[in-house]
């Protein structure tokens, strides 16, 4: 089978494609990723192959978070996608979240099969009324073009459930991580509380909030690991900070470092946007897997998540924050306590378990059977 994925991003790695395009591959496919390298940070790699996975990257330049001054460089990048795959054959055409599966809406091969990897909320990406009516326009569009939906979770499946053709093909793909990853993990002990971010850095309100809080003790260290929009901003005020250290940009394959040196991860943040209140985000899952209890936002669905199976703490604001390290610092066998909740659950989020799910809702596609 020949798969064709759209990304709009530059591809350095995005986790969840990275795994689905690697388990594809494991299986007998030949995938490649069109990305867009929307900042031009890879233009000595417009071609490469990771994994066996191969990756062509397309340069219109623009700026993430710059509205719509990226509109014309989107279009340009639809338009050089078409161009390239005008004369090549494919079986599927797998877009990721609403714009790379949008991009693919352009392309006419009638033969072919269109899976629409839904990462986020699409009517959640905004606070803009406008902006969410634009984005319902262009999923109309979407949903009529899509063969195949692959979900984050229950609760993403239930919401559009009324907007889809009934035989549009449905599944969940949970964003848990690969074992390989963090193989042999094992924790490094501290005298101090460890409280880490960790991933794409985009909150400057929550990150400052835990940074303000940290430095109110002698006997806590917060670790900011990651970039993004917010992080050049974060990073010139984490300077007059004792307490935080930010690292910066990282390889995936590294990431088993920060969670060995973390004691609680800091899962939160604004929650002004549908996506941040109804979304179940990679570093949670990666806690669980690696057993660290979860700083989590009260009031969402990953926050509920984490209460009832009692994993770890859900805050509102700097005074639960506050709380919730005095309770830890006045009694640290707490976070034992959380971890054995998590060692009961964590079977039940390996990437072994999703593989086989993606693999069947391919060959479903292809035959038109409905699962």
């Amino acid at each position: 089978m020949i798969i064709k994925m759209i990304l709009t991003n530059g591809f350095d790695v995005d986790p969840r494609v990275y795994k689905e395009a690697k388990t594809l591959v494991k299986h007998g496919n030949d995938v490649e990723i069109l990305c867009w390298d929307r900042e031009n940070k890879y233009t000595n790699k417009e071609y490469e192959i990771i994994d066996c996975i191969k990756v062509k990257r397309f340069f219109p330049k623009s700026k993430y978070g710059s509205g719509y001054k990226q509109v014309f460089s989107y279009i340009k990048f639809i338009r050089e996608v078409k161009n390239y795959l005008k004369d090549k054959k494919y079986d599927v055409v797998h877009g990721h979240d609403i714009d790379g599966f949008y991009a693919s809406t352009h392309l006419n091969k009638k033969c072919s099969k269109y899976i629409w990897d839904m990462h986020e909320y699409y009517d959640g990406l905004s606070s803009s009324k406008f902006k969410n009516a634009v984005y319902e326009y262009i999923a109309k569009k979407c949903f009529k073009k899509v063969d195949g939906i692959i979900y984050v979770n229950e609760n993403q499946k239930i919401r559009y459930k009324n907007k889809i053709k009934k035989t549009v093909l449905e599944e969940i793909i949970n964003n848990v991580p690969e074992e390989e990853n963090f193989n042999n993990f094992k924790r490094i002990g501290s005298s101090k509380l460890r409280i880490s971010y960790i991933g794409n850095i985009r909150d400057l309100k929550a990150l400052k909030m835990l940074m303000d809080t940290g430095e109110e003790y002698d006997n806590v260290k917060i670790q900011i690991n990651g970039t993004g929009i917010a992080y050049e901003e974060l990073n010139k005020i984490s300077k007059s900070y004792k307490n935080t250290i930010m690292t910066g940009k990282f390889e995936y394959k590294n990431i088993k470092g920060f969670y060995e040196n973390t004691d609680i991860t800091y899962v939160t943040n604004a929650f002004s946007k549908d996506n941040e209140k109804y979304g179940c985000p990679n570093k949670g899952y990666e806690s669980i897997y690696t057993g660290t209890p979860i700083l989590a936002n009260k009031g969402t669905y990953f926050g509920d998540f984490v209460e009832k199976n009692d994993i770890g703490f859900t805050i509102d604001g700097y005074g639960d924050l506050k709380r919730i390290i005095d309770l830890i610092l006045s009694n640290k066998d707490i976070l034992e306590l959380k971890r054995k909740n998590i060692n009961n659950i964590k079977n039940n989020f390996t990437w072994e378990k999703e593989e086989s799910k993606l693999i069947k809702f391919y060959d479903s596609i292809l035959s038109g059977e409905i699962v």
